[in-house]
């Protein structure tokens, strides 16, 4: 029997959503970013923020999990220590970020649409420039702290915008490839579930219900990315990669930018 909720949508849509759950989960667990990408794409299909969003929040916590898993297995990570450098590292991001995650919240609810679609569309451009440019971070750790705020702030106010500032300032701390893209997906999936059960407390139940629906159908097909994404990111071509996540988040911001001035 097909579950009720999956014939509320049309047949198109729910391919839509399937297909958008597996190349979004197959690109954060390979490069470490990319999953925000999908928040310009479903605002384009007709979502409202507010629902998308939380949506991508708790897709992304349990397909990075999931992630996090088969990065530990390939050894690309190595969480077993309190004193190992990557559980430092994941512990200051999502400890910090929490800090950026609360504000945004606060703000999604407060602001009207328009002004967020405004930050995702600049955000996205930014990104996609530090990402192509390798603007460099410093990497020093206090810098580091300021990065986790505004990448958690990223995070829950678009459901993107996290993976691309704490891969790359890993990076230029001197971290290697799939180390950081490991530490990302565990930090990124905490962050997330927690800035979901923030929107979880202040929404009301009708909307929160179909964030889980939606969230449902993703985790259904990002969950089948994530053994690949682990994979790939042993074989990873950074260059590639690098590149690839830059040119589309500058594309996807811009159009976000446009579209908003056609409204």
């Amino acid at each position: 029997m097909i579950p009720q909720f999956i014939t509320e949508f049309e047949v198109n849509i729910l391919l839509i959503v399937l297909i958008l759950g597996f190349l979004g989960g197959l690109f954060d667990n390979s490069f470490g970013m990319g999953y925000g990408l999908l928040t310009p794409i479903f605002v384009f299909l007709g979502f409202n923020i507010s629902v998308i969003v939380p949506t991508l929040l708790l897709s992304q916590a349990i397909t990075g999990f999931s992630g996090t898993i088969f990065h530990t297995i390939n050894k690309n990570v190595n969480f077993s220590s309190a004193e190992n450098r990557e559980s430092k590292i994941y512990l200051l991001f999502t400890a910090t970020g929490i800090i950026g995650t609360i504000i945004a919240v606060v703000f999604v609810i407060t602001l009207f649409d328009l002004f967020i679609l405004l930050y995702i569309g600049l955000m996205m451009i930014i990104v996609g420039i530090i990402v192509l440019f390798k603007v460099n971070f410093n990497g020093n750790w206090k810098k580091l702290y300021s990065i986790s705020v505004i990448a958690g702030f990223n995070k829950a106010i678009s459901g993107g915008g996290y993976g691309p500032l704490v891969t790359c300032g890993q990076l230029m701390s001197g971290g290697k490839v799939r180390n950081s893209v490991g530490v990302t997906q565990f930090s990124e999936s905490t962050i997330s579930i927690l800035s979901f059960l923030l929107y979880f407390i202040l929404h009301d139940f009708v909307q929160i219900w179909l964030t889980i629906q939606l969230s449902i159908i993703m985790v259904l097909s990002g969950m089948f990315s994530a053994p690949i994404g682990a994979m790939v990111a042993r074989k990873l071509d950074e260059e590639i990669a690098r590149k690839t996540v830059a040119l589309l988040s500058i594309t996807l911001g811009t159009i976000t930018l446009l579209r908003i001035m056609c409204l």
